[in-house]
């Protein structure tokens, strides 16, 4: 029973191509294609549009253009632009050792010294060249 089924099964899926291409189809299948486009108007050489200088160079110039106009508009913005809190500056006319600093102006200018911690230590401890 299982045999009959068996075979059964493969006459109805037949290991074989199912597909059928008529005869000479290949070989006449360019021609057909041909005759069935539609004719192309030829374009008279006058149409055709001559590259000038301009055309070759004008990528090139708007390149440039647009870099040199970012250039010079980095250069205006870091020319004109401000600190939003300015430094303290502080005059130092009647230096006495006893006399006081105030806080808000030690921290700006220890801020804006430039100098790593050893160094501002070495720095403030530091008196006529002489360690304390």
């Amino acid at each position: 029973m299982i045999m009959k089924r068996k075979e059964k099964i493969d006459k109805i899926c037949s290991k074989g191509n199912p597909f059928k291409v008529p005869e000479n189809y290949f070989h006449n299948l360019t021609e057909e294609v041909m005759a069935k486009l539609p004719e192309k108007k030829s374009v008279p050489v006058e149409e055709f549009v001559k590259v000038t200088l301009w055309t070759r160079v004008r990528p090139w110039i708007y390149m440039a253009a647009v870099f040199a106009g970012m250039l010079l508009g980095f250069r205006f913005m870091l020319e004109h632009t401000t600190d939003s809190q300015p430094i303290p500056v502080i005059a130092v006319t009647n230096y006495k050792e006893d006399s006081e600093w105030d806080d808000e102006y030690l921290e700006a200018i220890i801020d804006h010294s430039m100098m790593d911690d050893y160094t501002l230590y070495i720095y403030l401890t530091e008196v006529d060249g002489d360690l304390y």
